[in-house]
């Protein structure tokens, strides 16, 4: 019996992150991707 490992990736585009009091990303869109261990690369 194996266990499926899952990854998350999160992408941050086109805004900016601030710190006011908490860190936190203003504008842009942020996608976030789940892939298996054998489709990630390590480059």
């Amino acid at each position: 019996m194996s266990v499926e490992e899952e990854y998350y990736i999160s992408l941050h585009v086109g805004g900016k992150f601030v710190h006011d009091p908490y860190v936190r990303y203003l504008g842009g869109e942020m996608v976030r991707l789940k892939e298996g261990p054998n489709t990630i690369s390590y480059f």
